[in-house]
Order: structure tokens, then C-alpha cells, then sequence
């Protein structure tokens, strides 16, 4: 299956899953978009600079209550990290790794008053499929041998990337909001044995959430 078909059809499962948990519920939703600064950790306690990158998507929120939710994304989100790769005849060289997932985060989130608008929080876990692999040396005499996704051990990282995520931020009346995110892998990443990778990543996105007419009568905070 191409990169891109997996990654519509994991956004066409996610907003069946939010559609579909109860005929009768509640439905928000809310597209995103926003910058990444992600890195990479090694088991050598090595870890390379942060890298910037885009994160785009959709969320759909299940209400549960005036002020809790349950809400599943759908993202294409750039990952990766500024490495340092020590290579004979040549010495440090620096390598911009990008990795390009689609990831589906399913949060508990939860919204207050305040001023005129809502402070929310979400936390929960995310689950994440590398698309593709991308890094340019600075020296262009250096070739990456296994710089490719797969499970074997001539392959750079493995596809799948599992981690927790925790957000908040402030919605306006019109549904406008800005958020701040910080998720780490909670799985190993690297094909290589006796090596550890995992993501990390900071965040900031702006969005606006869109309820029905509904979901705006039935629940008193956006009456």
C-alpha cells in the first residue's frame, strides 16, 4: 500500500471511529495546523538538535459532558532531528533527518471557562506510521547506506511509532483556538539491534473548532 493510500485511509477509520462510537452523539470538528521542533533520543544518552517541521490535520471530539470530551485525530506530522554522524576519512558530519508520519491521537480533553473564552487541556496516546525518510549531509561525499524505513536491520528506523501526548490551550467564542503540545515515543524506533531512538516533539498550532447546531444547543457552554 502506497504511503499516501495508508494515510487516507487512516484519516477515513479515525473519522469513522469518532462518527460512529454512538448514532445520537455529539460531533466537533475542528481542523488544525501548525510547527513542529522535533528530536531524536539514543540508548547512548546522545541526542541531536532540534528540527523544525509542519504538522497539519483534523480532530473530531465525541462530547461526554459540557466540559469533557473524547477527541481522535487525523495528522500528517514532520518529525526528526539534527544528528551528528561520525564518518571515517570525513569526521562529524551533520545530518537533518526529516521523517514524515501519519499519526492518530486519541485525547481525553477537557475545557473551562475563562474570561470570555475556554481553557483546555488534553493528554492521551498517539499512534504514528512513517511515510518517508529524508536527510541531506553536509558533506555530499557521505553516503547513508541504510537510510530507509523497514523492519531489518539494513534499514534506518521502523515504521510504526507509538507515545503519549499532552496539550492545552485557549479557545475564543468563534471557535478560533491556539494550542501547545509536547508528545514522546514511547517505543523504539530504530531498526538496529541493541539501539534505542525515540521521538520527541514540541508543537504550537492554531485551529478552529466547528459544532453543530446541535452540539451548540445541547451543551450549555456554547449555547
Amino acid at each position: 500500500m502506497q504511503p499516501v493510500r495508508k494515510f487516507f485511509l487512516l484519516t477515513f477509520v479515525n473519522a469513522l471511529f469518532a462518527l460512529t462510537i454512538n448514532a445520537k452523539t455529539k460531533i466537533g470538528i475542528a481542523p488544525e495546523a501548525g510547527f513542529n521542533l522535533s528530536n531524536m533520543s539514543f540508548s547512548d544518552g546522545s541526542s541531536g538538535w532540534l528540527k523544525p517541521g509542519f504538522k497539519a490535520g483534523i480532530n473530531f471530539d465525541k462530547f461526554l459532558s459540557d466540559k469533557l470530551s473524547i477527541q481522535a485525530g487525523a495528522f500528517y506530522s514532520m518529525l526528526g532531528s539534527r544528528m551528528d554522524i561520525n564518518q571515517v576519512f570525513v569526521g562529524p558530519v551533520i545530518v537533518p533527518v526529516s521523517i514524515s508520519y501519519a499519526q492518530v491521537p486519541i485525547n481525553l480533553f477537557y475545557r473551562m471557562e475563562l474570561g470570555k473564552g475556554k481553557l483546555f487541556f488534553s493528554a492521551g496516546p498517539y499512534i504514528g506510521y512513517a511515510l518517508g525518510l529524508f536527510g541531506k549531509p553536509s558533506d555530499t561525499a557521505v553516503k547513508l547506506t541504510n537510510f530507509k524505513i523497514g523492519s531489518d536491520t539494513s534499514s534506518f528506523i521502523k515504521p510504526l511509532d507509538i507515545g503519549v501526548n499532552l496539550n492545552a490551550g485557549y479557545e475564543l467564542p468563534n471557535g478560533l483556538f491556539a494550542k501547545l503540545g509536547y508528545a514522546i515515543g514511547i517505543t523504539n524506533i530504530s531498526a538496529q539491534n541493541g539501539e534505542t531512538v525515540r521521538n520527541s516533539v514540541w508543537s504550537i498550532s492554531i485551529g478552529w473548532f466547528y459544532r453543530s447546531t446541535r452540539v451548540k444547543v445541547e451543551n450549555k457552554a456554547y449555547q
